[in-house]
């Protein structure tokens, strides 16, 4: 593994951010590590791009994020060319999922029509939604901005969300298990985020594919975590079953969160240790 690019996906709710309270300070000497190495970090989250903007100042990020469970990309200007033509966050945007015009126009007719019953980021204001997430109403504002997915609250049973997973598919939606929310979501996933920039990292040294690693802790990470070389699972905070996943190189921390975080990545870091000595 010795001269390859690393290259770090994490999730952020329940696995870089706590679950309750959205903290991170415990992942910090990890990503002091990680930084220190060189490696690049990308974010890729169900965050919508207003969210991931904020976070990213506080964190001091300067890599690639995917956004809303893969439906955009957004790499900073120069990061892999100085061809890329930037937005006015300096950023170029990859959109990879379905409008969220359209999700919405079909979640509406399946609630009219089919009787689901779910209620989702669209049909409610900041103050219901802080209540909700326990953000801010400004951070439940940011969280509404949403492009290429929706979150809902489903109010049924197992029969009934699998009868709502059936009907998305026939829409070419899919209905993804998050940290608190399902997603609806078009085709693409975190997964495709992965592959498009494992591809372009490795067109910076043709020859030698970067070491890839992903973090995760729920279903919509599944995907992401397929497409690494080590995925990491994170385990949940209040005692859900952890995420069924198998991999001959998986790494399973036993805390959640951000300490699950700063284990996974250390321990990472020492078999890279161990294969240099």
């Amino acid at each position: 593994m010795s001269g390859r690019q690393l290259v770090v996906f994490t999730d952020l709710d329940g696995t870089l951010l706590d679950h309750d309270d959205y903290g991170w300070a415990p992942a910090r000497p990890a990503l002091d590590a990680l930084r220190m190495r060189g490696a690049a970090l990308v974010l890729v989250s169900s965050k919508t791009r207003a969210e991931m903007l904020e976070f990213r100042r506080q964190l001091g990020h300067q890599g690639p994020f995917g956004v809303e469970n893969g439906g955009a990309l957004f790499i900073p200007q120069g990061h892999f060319t100085d061809q890329e033509t930037p937005d006015d966050d300096g950023l170029r945007a990859i959109v990879l999922g379905t409008p969220y015009t359209r999700i919405r126009t079909v979640l509406e007719r399946l609630r009219e029509r089919e009787g689901f019953a779910f209620e989702g980021f669209g049909d409610v204001n900041a103050l219901k939604l802080s209540e909700w997430t326990g953000l801010s109403p400004e951070q439940a504002r940011r969280a509404q901005a949403r492009e290429s997915s929706e979150p809902i609250l489903f109010h049924g049973d197992d029969r009934e969300l699998q009868r709502l997973r059936a009907t998305l598919e026939r829409e070419q939606l899919r209905l993804l298990r998050g940290g608190r929310f399902f997603s609806v979501q078009g085709p693409s996933d975190k997964g495709t985020v992965v592959r498009y920039l494992l591809k372009s990292y490795g067109a910076r040294k043709p020859g030698r594919p970067p070491l890839s690693v992903a973090l995760g802790d729920s279903e919509n990470d599944l995907a992401m975590l397929r497409e690494v070389d080590i995925p990491i699972r994170i385990p949940k905070k209040h005692g859900c079953a952890p995420l069924a996943f198998e991999h001959p190189r998986l790494i399973s921390p036993r805390a959640p969160g951000p300490r699950g975080f700063r284990a996974g990545i250390e321990a990472v870091l020492a078999r890279l240790d161990d294969d240099r000595n």
